[in-house]
C-alpha cells in the first residue's frame, strides 16, 4: 500500500530541484565572461550549455559600474547599464578591484563605480 506523503514530497522536491539549478544557471552561466572591444560596440562572451554571446552597440552605453562582492577587495565584477533600462553583469573576477578598472579603461568606457 503506497504512503500517502510520498506524493507531495516528491513534489517538493522536484521543485526545490528546479529552484536550485535555476539559481544555479542565472548566477554562473547568466553572466559574461569576457568584454571585447569590437567597432562600433562591445561584444560579450558567455560561457554556458545554453549561451548567445552578445554585440552591445556603443550608442546604447549609458554607464559602467563596478564593485566588490562582499567585504573583500580581492574579488570585482562589471555591469553594464543600458539606456534602455537593461544591464549585463561579469562573472566576478578573482583579480582585484584594479582588473575591473583597467578592463573598463582597456574598452574606453564611461566611468562611474557603485557607491
Amino acid at each position: 500500500m503506497p504512503r500517502p506523503y510520498i506524493k507531495p514530497v516528491g513534489a517538493a522536491s522536484l521543485v526545490a530541484a528546479v529552484v536550485v539549478t535555476w539559481v544555479w544557471y542565472s548566477t554562473t552561466f547568466g553572466r559574461f565572461v569576457a568584454a571585447e572591444k569590437v567597432p562600433g560596440g562591445i561584444y560579450l562572451h558567455f560561457d554556458g550549455p545554453m549561451a548567445k554571446n552578445v554585440m552591445v552597440p556603443r550608442e546604447a552605453i549609458d554607464t559602467v559600474l563596478f564593485g566588490l562582492p562582499g567585504k573583500s577587495n580581492r574579488q570585482c565584477y562589471i555591469k553594464i547599464q543600458l539606456k534602455s533600462g537593461e544591464s549585463y553583469r561579469s562573472v566576478t573576477f578573482d583579480s582585484g578591484l584594479e582588473a575591473c578598472k583597467q578592463l573598463r579603461r582597456d574598452l574606453n568606457l564611461p566611468r562611474k563605480e557603485i557607491p
